[in-house]
């Protein structure tokens, strides 16, 4: 299996919505979208969206073939006292991707591009803090933890906290 990452586009709306709504299925406790929120949201709505981001911000995509098998996106801060910071959000991976590489290669790509932008000094994530599998690899990329935010989501009566990390560039 050869994937390759690249920068999503606007054409690529219908591929990511898949993944993306695979994710929200997969993983409810990750993210702070909900599965029921955007499936309700139009292709068109992602379209503007990936129209709005600031050319520095980004959403990579791991493709075999034309599916996308895995996500990231990385987002500079707009505030002028906040813009030396990006944010890596919404990692994914398809359970039948995972353990060959594809999620470290997301990571990987994500830091390039925040050291490619002017600037930025730190790239910030939230990962839940159950998940010892993405921790174990962030930290293994450089970035350490800093805090913790209690009852970050709640799914079904459950409250799942978020391990807050950094990476200084």
């Amino acid at each position: 299996m050869e994937t390759t990452i690249r920068k999503l586009t606007a054409d690529d709306c219908d591929a990511y919505r898949g993944c993306r709504l695979d994710a929200l299925r997969d993983s409810p406790h990750s993210f702070a979208s909900s599965y029921e929120e955007e499936v309700q949201m139009s292709n068109e709505t992602i379209r503007d969206r990936f129209a709005a981001h600031p050319s520095e911000s980004a959403v990579f995509g791991a493709f075999d073939g034309t599916r996308i098998v895995g996500l990231t996106g990385i987002f500079r801060e707009e505030r002028l006292k906040r813009k030396h910071k990006m944010y890596i959000v919404s990692v994914f991976v398809q359970p039948e991707y995972r353990g060959k590489g594809i999620g470290s290669r997301l990571i990987k790509t994500a830091i390039a591009h925040a050291r490619s932008v002017a600037g930025v000094e730190r790239i910030d994530l939230g990962v839940e803090s159950g998940n010892t599998q993405a921790k174990a690899l962030y930290t293994s990329l450089g970035f350490q933890s800093w805090g913790t935010e209690p009852s970050f989501a709640k799914v079904d009566g459950i409250d799942y906290s978020e391990e807050r990390m950094s990476l200084k560039l």
